[in-house]
């Protein structure tokens, strides 16, 4: 139950056979420990966690008689999976749309197109059914409020192609920072020995951290208001320095989040990352404002930019726009947006993996990888299959027969043929 729960899902869904990591005794830790320590006040999410739920959701409805189907057909077992994979995210991002498309990205290495009509079914049915219970979605609409012409010009296209890169870059070092961490719990024995001493220590610096400065203890729903705003960001921020609290709040927040995001704990990461990219693209905007005072810059669009880029640079998720476009309830900033998405996902990949794959590493969680694309395209059926495969008929097939089989083969897996030895099916040794 601990950590996002989406390197394990991604791990499920690649084929791997984990039961106890999605039975009820998981969903029950998994929903505790988050209350828990989202309750302690350390910087963490929800949406990893809530995917993870909705795994284990799905996988305990299948056990009921009820859905004996389900249970006994294990494709259409993990396409439910995948759809619930797709409402946890739905209901933490209150964005039905991107939450599918962020889904898919980030617990699937291999997607088939016709999973994508259950899991937009799921989505919405989930969105729907927490607006009928009288609640806001866990992370609410950032409603902003940028006038529709003179938004940006398109001079400023070159910034926020650079805050891409940049950001991009900004991604890969937190990531560095979160497996050097890591790797020092795992290393060094009083940390492998403590864990619980190692989660009080941190709960201690956060809440000593907090404590005297209101920014950091502020929801994340009022601090993205203050940051997306097209007017003054709000005393909060203004007082006694802009860019004295705005970096002093990016630099606590991401140490914050990379010491608790290694905890043995259900912890989400894209809402910290997403408020961090806020404030670096917020102090970014105000600085090309006092640069270049001629372009009558809107900060808070650089806000919302940065937000995209950074998280997009942290999980490798294009989705990221999407999501930003439902959350904000605006097209206006699509553009750059996109722009910089793209470039600090594309600046990222070629540095590190994402944030969970690296998770999934340190695990030690098996997953299926990505073709390599040089390779796979010259690869034929001769160069990954035995000359001789091994087949079963389906007429007058004994008991005896089968047990000789299995005893001189090796294989997970045996075609079955007709009496004319066309391929019908195949069946698995256990």
């Amino acid at each position: 139950a601990a950590g996002s729960g989406i390197p394990t899902v991604k791990s499920i869904l690649s084929g791997m056979y984990m039961p106890k990591h999605v039975d009820l005794r998981t969903l029950l830790a998994k929903m505790v420990g988050l209350i828990l320590s989202y309750g302690a006040g350390l910087s963490i999410g929800k949406e990893g966690p809530y995917v993870h739920i909705g795994a284990c959701v799905a996988n305990c409805l299948s056990e009921l008689p009820f859905f004996h189907r389900v249970r006994t057909n294990y494709v259409l077992k993990y396409q439910i999976i995948a759809a619930s994979c797709a409402a946890g995210v739905s209901v933490a991002f209150g964005a039905p749309i991107g939450g599918v498309i962020f889904a898919v990205e980030v617990t699937t290495t291999f997607y088939l197109i016709k999973n994508f009509q259950k899991g937009f079914f799921c989505a919405v049915a989930a969105a729907v059914f927490v607006r009928l219970m009288g609640q806001e979605p866990l992370v609410a609409f950032f409603v902003t409020d940028f006038e529709p012409f003179n938004l940006y010009q398109t001079k400023e296209l070159l910034m926020f192609a650079l805050i891409g890169v940049f950001f991009g870059m900004a991604a890969v070092g937190y990531i560095v920072l979160s497996r050097k961490l890591l790797e020092m719990r795992r290393h060094y024995k009083i940390l492998v020995d403590h864990p619980y001493g190692q989660l009080m220590a941190v709960a201690f610096v956060t809440a000593l951290i907090a404590f005297p400065f209101k920014s950091m203890r502020t929801s994340e729903r009022r601090l993205l208001d203050g940051l997306f705003s097209a007017e003054s960001a709000g005393p909060m921020w203004t007082e006694p320095s802009l860019y004295l609290n705005l970096s002093f709040f990016l630099l606590a927040k991401l140490v914050l989040t990379a010491l608790s995001s290694v905890q043995e704990l259900p912890i989400g990461l894209y809402t910290p990352i997403f408020v961090c990219g806020a404030a670096a693209g917020r102090l970014c905007g105000e600085l090309v404002a006092v640069a270049f005072p001629e372009w009558d810059v809107v900060p808070g669009g650089y806000a919302v930019v940065g937000a995209a880029a950074f998280s997009a640079g942290v999980t490798r998720t294009l989705s990221t726009s999407v999501i930003v476009f439902e959350l904000t309830g605006q097209l206006h900033h699509a553009m750059p947006i996109l722009i910089a998405v793209i470039l600090a996902v594309a600046v990222g990949q070629a540095f590190s993996p994402s944030i969970y794959d690296t998770f999934m590493e340190f695990k030690g969680l098996p997953a299926m990888p990505d073709f390599d694309p040089d390779r796979a395209p010259r690869l034929s059926a001769r160069e990954v299959m035995r000359t001789m495969p091994m087949s079963l008929p389906r007429e007058h097939l004994t008991y005896l027969m089968a047990e000789e089989v299995l005893r001189q083969y090796d294989h997970d897996s045996f075609a079955v043929t007709d009496a004319h030895g066309i391929l019908i099916g195949s069946t698995k040794r256990y």
